[in-house]
């Protein structure tokens, strides 16, 4: 009877979703421009900021050939967004990144790097879908 009792609370523990609380993802996209031009190439990534009360997990994208981008949920795999609250920005230049045999210098400021270092910020707001459009910095 113990046992039975204890596999009922299992599956409704993993029916209604017992294991943690449950944040709300809201779907984010932009655009990331340069000199008023798109930016190709470029790894975006959302941080919840911890000095503005956000925790959580991260999310990211790359731009498209037309800056474009769509954050994925990095807490699960199959959803798109980022968590409700502050988000620090950093972005990486993957183009430079994958250049190896014909090495490209990078095209953004090394500011952008780092969570610490950045001055990108975005509150992710409960609700419908957001768009958040931002310029970067050339590289020092």
């Amino acid at each position: 009877m113990k046992f039975q009792f204890l596999l009922v609370v299992f599956f409704v523990c993993a029916t209604v979703g017992c294991w943690g609380p449950t944040v709300e993802v809201v779907e984010v996209t932009g655009t990331v421009t340069q000199d008023g031009q798109p930016l190709p190439e470029v790894k975006i990534l959302f941080s919840p900021d911890p000095e503005e009360g956000s925790l959580g997990q991260s999310s990211q994208a790359i731009t498209d050939e037309n800056g474009h981008y769509r954050l994925k949920y990095k807490g699960d795999s199959e959803e798109f967004g980022a968590e409700v609250g502050w988000h620090r920005i950093t972005a990486i230049d993957v183009m430079s990144e994958n250049s190896r045999d014909d090495p490209i210098p990078p095209r953004i400021s090394q500011m952008y790097s780092l969570a610490g270092d950045t001055d990108l910020k975005f509150q992710v707001k409960s609700g419908d879908s957001q768009t958040f459009d931002f310029e970067l910095k050339p590289r020092d």
